[in-house]
């Protein structure tokens, strides 16, 4: 094997520029997939690389994590919930599970990375998570059950669930300038009360939010979400390609009065792509 000598100036190989587009006609068809699929793969090289994409994963599959922290994820425990790895895992698919399970008192959990400069680039959020019973936490208005882009007192986009909506809400601004507001998705918020259709115990949601080309689009299980409230009607998302300086992957749930200790969550991955240049 022959290594090529490093370099401190731009590279110019692969894989940090992309390799040229099948053009020939050559190979298989259809020709638009394969040179798609090679934006993807190549976008994902760099990702690993660190070089024009970020791919940050968390699994949550540590047996132990120092105090205050779950992976990449610190996070602050108001009220005392108590946190930590689920040790019975029932169903194909849960790698390392992590929970917080709410205490009598009133508490909030939120977890959160550091921050991240996307600026109008592209990026992709992606969490899989469960809501032990939604009836015991805060309305959506004050952000009982949120998986976001951004800490949630400021405009950064999020799924969020509560005691009060049947449905998961998007929280999003519809424009720059425009204050953030919430939209009906039309997509069920289960909980591990209700049975989902392709499970038996747990309500596992696989929440997406992505930005691509200055429109954000929020996905729920794979389905995207059409937004309807506030003006608009089953739209496909909105358009904000506003520069976002604080990018992080966030999580919290809250419920700010006595309850019960059946409701909680748990945490199986949170990861994001995002483009840095």
């Amino acid at each position: 094997m022959t290594f090529l000598p490093v370099t401190t100036t731009i590279p110019i190989r692969k894989p940090f520029v992309r390799c040229p587009s099948f053009v020939d006609g050559k190979g298989p068809p259809p020709v638009e997939f394969f040179e798609e699929t090679q934006q993807h793969l190549s976008a994902y090289f760099h990702g690993k690389l660190g070089w024009e994409w970020s791919l940050c994963s968390e699994d949550f599959d540590g047996a132990t994590y120092p105090a205050n922290y779950i992976g990449a994820f610190k996070y602050n425990n108001a009220g005392g919930a108590t946190v930590g790895v689920l040790p019975s895992l029932d169903f194909q698919g849960e790698h390392g599970v992590w929970r917080v399970i709410a205490p009598v008192f009133p508490f909030e959990f939120t977890m959160h990375t550091a921050p991240c400069h996307v600026g109008t680039n592209d990026l992709l959020l992606s969490a899989k998570v469960l809501c032990l019973d939604k009836t015991d936490i805060d309305p959506v208005a004050t952000r009982g059950f949120w998986v976001g882009s951004g800490d949630p007192a400021a405009s950064y986009p999020a799924i969020c669930g509560g005691s009060d909506f049947d449905n998961w809400q998007v929280f999003t601004p519809e424009a720059i300038g425009q204050p953030p507001r919430f939209y009906d998705t039309g997509i069920p918020f289960y909980d591990s009360r209700n049975t989902m259709p392709d499970q038996v115990m747990r309500a596992w949601h696989v929440l997406q939010i992505s930005r691509c080309a200055g429109v954000w689009r929020f996905f729920i299980n794979g389905r995207l979400a059409r937004l309807t409230g506030n003006g608009l009607t089953a739209a496909e998302g909105v358009y904000y390609p506003q520069s976002l300086d604080a990018v992080q992957r966030w999580f919290r749930i809250r419920r700010w009065a006595l309850g019960v200790v059946t409701t909680g969550a748990y945490l199986d991955w949170f990861s994001m792509m995002a483009k840095r240049a």
